[in-house]
């Protein structure tokens, strides 16, 4: 998923979650607004409060960390039936000169 495409679906009304996979340190300076805080090492134990019909975006830092990869590979293996990674992250989201929280 590309940066126009998740503005599109953040703008269309689903229900959604988006986690942020990063660290609590890197998210409490800035973040996708709407973003959860669920670090990839935390990932199986904080999902379990996400109903898993939900559409779930998942980022990190940038197209270099495997960070989104990894939680979306465990929120696949949890049941989650709708999961999407947002691979270019929060690099990608600030260059495109979109807002942060």
């Amino acid at each position: 998923m590309g940066t126009d495409e998740l503005k599109e679906f953040m703008n269309d009304g689903k229900q959604y979650v988006i986690v942020d996979a990063r660290d609590d340190e890197d998210y409490k300076k800035m973040h996708i607004p709407g973003a959860v805080s669920m670090p990839v090492d935390d990932v199986d134990e904080l999902s379990d409060g996400i109903d898993k019909e939900k559409d779930v975006i998942v980022y990190c830092s940038g197209m270099m960390c495997d960070a989104s990869t990894d939680a979306a590979a465990i929120l696949l293996k949890k049941g989650f039936k709708k999961v999407s990674e947002y691979k270019g992250g929060i690099q990608d989201w600030v260059a495109g000169g979109n807002p942060t929280e």
